[in-house]
């Protein structure tokens, strides 16, 4: 499972949906337009249940979920552990992943805890390589 939590895309989300909801409190009270003030509290519980969403979610043991950039969106990405070059703590939030040809910085709340569970399954998933070899060898 998931061994982490997500920072960026919590705070993005979580500073979008407060906006939104100021901005139809204000809209509902000045211009007195109360079919757009029931559409933005309608985005406004998609945004925040999106956010319980996103900060809840499991994967499976073999992927790390990153948030990068495409043009104007942040797109998550499952990167495998096996196509994983680096994974180097800069901060007490912010840890650079190498892989593939990609180099990407990966936010979470406590990146000493989420690099003692990546090496912990990254010894996991050597172990199980190694077997497999052993069992073809034989």
């Amino acid at each position: 499972m998931k061994k982490y939590k997500d920072m960026r895309f919590t705070i993005i989300i979580g500073t979008m949906a407060a906006l939104l909801f100021i901005l139809t409190n204000y809209t509902m009270i000045v211009s007195k337009d109360f079919t757009r003030g029931a559409i933005g509290y309608v985005i406004c519980v998609l945004a925040v249940s999106l956010l319980i969403f996103s900060y809840n979610v499991t994967f499976d043991d073999s992927y790390l979920v990153t948030y990068e950039w495409k043009v104007i969106m942040l797109i998550p990405v499952l990167v495998e552990y096996k196509d994983i070059k680096s994974f180097e703590v800069v901060g007490k939030h912010r840890i650079k992943v190498g892989y593939l040809n990609r180099t990407t910085n990966l936010y979470v709340f406590n990146a000493a805890k989420a690099n003692a569970d990546y090496q912990m399954l990254k010894a996991a998933f050597d172990d199980k390589k190694n077997k497999n070899k052993k069992k073809r060898k034989k």
